[in-house]
Order: structure tokens, then C-alpha cells, then sequence
């Protein structure tokens, strides 16, 4: 049986990320073991629905660490590795292959996995879903050959698919179940920006609308809607969200909210147990209560935290949750959130998509959006309003002329 002062369950961004800053704090040779069910060292993910499938982004670029770092740096990486089961009490990880592999210290950093449809036809060739590099891959030649495509969810990677699959070359439907794009997240003028934008770039946009079958003998030819109308489609891609990988944690008796319930030190109950990443749930001392966030920064800033915490240095995670996309020029990143607004406030010019967006609650800054041209002048104040629920004038805000660094 194999043993080790820090085991990391997990081979996604998480574990990308803590891996590095553990051995900027100064990791030992041979302390650390990375068991990871992927056949690729750790990358980054947002880039399999941006610059990696539009071709504009190397695969090499993707990589969080180069790959001589794990076996310079002396962490024992272990590719394919799926675990069975987690026994807290022994401090054991058993494997799917066989084995065991014993632990001083655990990380889940078991991120998500892509929620698939049950649908007839959902086996058919030329159905996919995007979570992995390899997914990203076959998705990427199937568009270049593609004529028509079929996107099914209208979440953040379903816009961003929208977009960019267009952009290889099929037609491009783009289905829906809300009224408008976004409408969880995205006010009505926004949604109204996103909706024109892909008109303007021949996306068809199919509101209200929910997959009833995917149609066709061996390979899609088309999707029915129900209310039986049908869109023709040789490739279709299904973007219906993730779910948090838990169930190892919850087996062994963990807490779970959605994702592993931790302290504001990313810590669980379990003394030398941490969970980060989409796995977690940690406990936020801004505002005062669990958050979940499954997004790449929420990824990077966990991962860096919980690795300094398991290695000595335990201080809380206070940290804005933050979260970014992008579709043709509407690129923007957003620090806190939206659902206990009563007002919003916009400033600058959204045709242009050169603005920024307030939430506010009681006068109080909850949440912003910034778009990347105005990151320099108007982002760090976001980021700093929102994190102090800072009370502003809406009329200060909407003034373009108000420098808001002040």
C-alpha cells in the first residue's frame, strides 16, 4: 500500500493549481499524489468553449503546469486512476483498479461532470456533450464537417457553443427553454444584446423550447421539439449544465449542499479532509453564509488557498466569487451576485458593448458586470464596492464622468 502526506482526489483545475502552489511553498520530493480519472495532465477548461474549439488556442496553452513539473517537482501523478471509495476513519483511497493508497491529508478537488439527457436517440452518432479535452476534440471536427447544428441548454456554455460552433461553419440553431438568453442571470436588456448579436451572425434562435428526441437511423438528422417540430441538424450539441462529482465524499459521511460543506478555511469536519473547486460549498466571510460557485476563477482561487491551509498557513478564504464569458464582442467579467437585487444601474453604452452593469440591494453594491474594455478603470472598483457592500448614489454610478477608483 502506497502512502502519502497529501492525496488529491481529482485531476481538473483544482488540482492543476494547488499542485503548483504547493510546490511554490515548498513541497517535499515524493510527499504528494494526484489521482486523477483523466488520461491528460491538469488543464483549464474554459477554453474548450473559447479559443481552443474556435482554433484561435493551442493545446499546449491549456496545460496548467508543463509536463516534466510533476516528476521534476517529485508528485507522483497517477493518469487513469478512478476511485472506488474513500474511508476517512482509515484515511484510505481504494481504486477502481485495485489497491489502496493511504493518506495524512486529503483534497476532494473532484470538480463536475456533465449532466446528460434521457432522450430517444441521445446514443445517435453525432450527439455531444462538452466536459473534457478529448470531448472538445471530437466536437471541433465534427463542426468543421458539419452542416447544421443543434444547440440544446441555454446556460453559459450553451451561448458560448452558439457562438463559436457558427463560426466553424454549420448553420446553427440555438434551443432554449427560457424566453430570453440567460434570463437566470442576464437582465431583459441584456439578454436583448446577446439575442441580436447572434441574429446578426445567422444564429436562429429557438426560445421555449425543449428537446423531445433527437432524430435519425445510426446518425442525428434532426431534433424534435415538443410540439413535434422538427430542426434538422447533423451534429447537436447538449449543454444542460453539471453536477458536483460528491458521492464519494457523501458515502464516507460527509456534509453536502450541493457541493461538500466546508469552513471558511476550505476545511470539512474531518480533521486534514479539504474540499475545493466545484466540489465545495465553503463557508464566505463577506457574505456571511455557503456558497457554490462552479466557474474556473472559483477553481484557481480555492486551489491556491486550500493548498498554503494544508500547508501550514490556515487563514480564511475571503475572496469575491467571480465568473467571466464571452460571446462575438460581449466580453465581461462579474464579481458577486444577482438574486437579492431590488435595482439595477447601468453605465456606459451596451450596443457597443462597452458598459458596466450594478445590482444593488437597499442602495448597497451585491453584484457588477464589467466588460473587458473598461476592466482597467472601472473593474477593481467593482471588485472592491461589491466586497464591502458599498452604498453608492445610482446616479454616481450611471455618471460616466464619476471616476468610480475614488
Amino acid at each position: 500500500m502506497d502512502s502519502f502526506k497529501y492525496v488529491i482526489i481529482g485531476g481538473g483545475m483544482v488540482a492543476g493549481f494547488a499542485a503548483k502552489e504547493m510546490v511554490k511553498q515548498g513541497l517535499g520530493a515524493g510527499e504528494l499524489c494526484i489521482l486523477s480519472a483523466d488520461t491528460e495532465p491538469p488543464y483549464q477548461r474554459p477554453p474548450l468553449s473559447k479559443g481552443f474549439l474556435a482554433g484561435t488556442e493551442e493545446v499546449e496553452k491549456l496545460f496548467i503546469n508543463k509536463e516534466p513539473f510533476y516528476a521534476d517537482s517529485g508528485i507522483d501523478l497517477r493518469l487513469g486512476a478512478r476511485v472506488r471509495a474513500v474511508d476517512l476513519q482509515a484515511r484510505q483511497v481504494r481504486m477502481v483498479e485495485g489497491g489502496v493508497v493511504a493518506f495524512e491529508n486529503l483534497l476532494f478537488a473532484t470538480g463536475s461532470s456533465v449532466r446528460h439527457v434521457d432522450l430517444p436517440g441521445a446514443d445517435l452518432e453525432g450527439v455531444y456533450y462538452l466536459r473534457t479535452l478529448d470531448d472538445c476534440k471530437r466536437l471541433k471536427a465534427a463542426a468543421a464537417k458539419a452542416k447544421s447544428a443543434v444547440i440544446v441548454g441555454g446556460g453559459f456554455i450553451g451561448t458560448e457553443l452558439a457562438a463559436r460552433l457558427g463560426e466553424l461553419g454549420p448553420e446553427v440553431t440555438f434551443t432554449y427553454r427560457e424566453k430570453r438568453v440567460l434570463s437566470y442571470f442576464l437582465t431583459p436588456e441584456l439578454s436583448a444584446l446577446y439575442e441580436g448579436r447572434y441574429r446578426a451572425h445567422g444564429v436562429q434562435l429557438s426560445p421555449e423550447s425543449n428537446a423531445a428526441a433527437f432524430l435519425g437511423n445510426g446518425k442525428v438528422e434532426a431534433v424534435r421539439l415538443e410540439g413535434d417540430e422538427e430542426i434538422p441538424a447533423d451534429l447537436v450539441a447538449v449543454a444542460v449544465g453539471v453536477a458536483p462529482d460528491v458521492e464519494l465524499a457523501k458515502a464516507d459521511g460527509l456534509e453536502v449542499d450541493r457541493g461538500i460543506m466546508v469552513n471558511e478555511f476550505l476545511e470539512t469536519p474531518v480533521l486534514g479532509v479539504y474540499a475545493a473547486g466545484d466540489a465545495a460549498s465553503w463557508y464566505d466571510v463577506n457574505t456571511h453564509k455557503h456558497q457554490h460557485v462552479e466557474h474556473e476563477d472559483n477553481a484557481r482561487a480555492t486551489a491556491r488557498h486550500v493548498a498554503r491551509v494544508m500547508l501550514g498557513q490556515r487563514a480564511p478564504f475571503d475572496h469575491v466569487p467571480m465568473f467571466w464569458s464571452d460571446v462575438y464582442d460581449i466580453s465581461w467579467e462579474f464579481w458577486g451576485e444577482t438574486k437579492a437585487a431590488d435595482q439595477v444601474v447601468y453605465r456606459g453604452e451596451l450596443e457597443i458593448a462597452s458598459f458596466s452593469v450594478w445590482w444593488m440591494k437597499d442602495g448597497a453594491v451585491v453584484g457588477a458586470m464589467v466588460t473587458e474594455d473598461q476592466h482597467e478603470t472601472v473593474g477593481k472598483a467593482a471588485q472592491a464596492m461589491v466586497k464591502a457592500r458599498k452604498t453608492v448614489e445610482a446616479a454616481v454610478l450611471k455618471d460616466e464622468e464619476v471616476e468610480l477608483k475614488a
